[in-house]
């Protein structure tokens, strides 16, 4: 089998933050006055990457996703969400979170959700400690119209933008998906087996699709376990449905655990392990 190495990007240190776009594939790199991308195309050595150049003149900005269709762009800046149209960067939106002035407020996340209305109109999803907020946002009329709410207590959330799916973590143990696909996304929530003592922790679990389904999988390093629940098929999403893979060697440990999934294959990285 040959094996083709893809192109390298290089960047000067210190010059800017580099992310990345899940929906669209594209490499993003954050700097002073604004942002330029770099599309991962797979194929032809050939083809043409679809590099875009963007002055965005925003203090603070710290991440930043292109909706489905390309035409909007949502970013941070500190604890404040903006979204621009890509074509033109200087007329702002800034949707106000309903919690927003919370002492404990903090967003965790967002993602633009799928479909809905065209043109000048978008919707997107804020996910906070306090919970999740969907705004319709209108260049034309220049408006943000908070649509609805899902307010719950947050620690942590994990997102797959391109399933418009959320995982949230509400307790020590206890984890609530949504899936923004369907006409009522809260689905029903359920809890983790861990150690006694032992709390979620960000690392501990992966939000990812794997052939159209999307999967809560929690990945124990102690125990060298790693568990798979559908959380958007609800006849498959009970725990005599769950998948258990053992990684471990004889019963012990395994250290740190990281997941990753190509073409629907879910690899399994133990970290100590060489």
């Amino acid at each position: 089998m040959a094996l083709r190495l893809a192109r390298v990007y290089d960047w000067e240190p210190g010059d800017g933050e580099v992310t990345f776009d899940e929906v669209h594939h594209r490499i993003i790199h954050l700097k002073s006055g604004g942002f330029q991308t770099v599309n991962v195309i797979d194929g032809d050595e050939s083809a043409a990457t679809d590099g875009l150049s963007v002055q965005l003149d925003q203090e603070g900005l710290r991440s930043l996703r292109f909706s489905p269709d390309g035409l909007f762009i949502a970013f941070l800046c500190g604890r404040r969400l903006g979204s621009v149209q890509t074509m033109q960067p200087k007329q702002v939106l800034w949707p106000t979170c309903k919690w927003s002035s919370k002492a404990d407020f903090e967003v965790l996340g967002y993602f633009w959700l799928p479909g809905g209305p065209q043109d000048c109109n978008s919707d997107l999803a804020l996910v906070s400690t306090q919970g999740i907020e969907i705004f319709r946002l209108n260049f034309e009329q220049k408006t943000c119209k908070s649509l609805k709410t899902f307010p719950t207590a947050v620690r942590i959330c994990w997102l797959d933008p391109t399933a418009s799916t959320v995982l949230l973590c509400t307790g020590t143990r206890t984890l609530q998906p949504f899936d923004f696909r369907r006409r009522n996304p809260k689905l029903p929530r359920f809890d983790l087996v861990l150690t006694r003592g032992q709390s979620i922790e960000p690392s501990d679990v992966a939000l990812v699709t794997i052939y159209d389904s999307s999967y809560c999988i929690h990945a124990d390093g102690l125990t060298g376990k790693v568990s798979l629940r559908n959380v958007t098929n609800l006849e498959q999403g009970t725990p005599e449905h769950d998948i258990v893979i053992d990684v471990s060697e004889n019963d012990t440990p395994v250290g740190p655990l990281r997941l990753s999934v190509v073409d629907n294959l879910l690899i399994v990285h133990c970290l100590e392990r060489t």
